[in-house]
């Protein structure tokens, strides 16, 4: 079984959620996520996490707040890829920092929100 609901009160669940296991000890990896409502809901959310980790899209949540998250991002960034000859260096610290960016969210979604912040009036593709 890669996960199971338990019951901690009334209206309350624990999902336990197997994630793999550790390359360099070879334990199991749990996640415990907490649901609140019914044992029904609780098993749909279950259902989406073991989902998302099938996919391989299962982001494990952390305390890293969205200025320190992109900080980190614009050095990778800066170090990874050279400016193109007329771009604009990447974002400044203040720029990066204004962006609301929802948990969960990609480098790649986090790169267009940033083009799209420098280059207001630049013609984006709606598929």
């Amino acid at each position: 079984m890669r996960g199971q609901p338990k019951q901690r009160s009334k209206g309350s669940w624990t999902i336990i959620l197997d994630v793999g296991r550790d390359p360099a000890t070879g334990k199991r990896k749990q996640q415990w996520v907490t649901v609140r409502g019914t044992k029904k809901e609780a098993e749909k959310k279950l259902t989406e996490l073991i989902h998302e980790v099938d996919r391989g899209a299962y982001i494990k949540p952390t305390k890293v707040t969205v200025e320190d998250f992109l900080q980190r991002w614009l050095q990778d960034s800066a170090t990874n890829r050279a400016a193109a000859p007329g771009r604009e260096s990447p974002a400044t610290t203040s720029t990066a920092s204004s962006l609301a960016i929802p948990k969960g969210t990609t480098k790649s979604q986090v790169n267009s929100m940033l083009d799209a912040q420098r280059n207001p009036c630049k013609r984006r593709a709606h598929w």
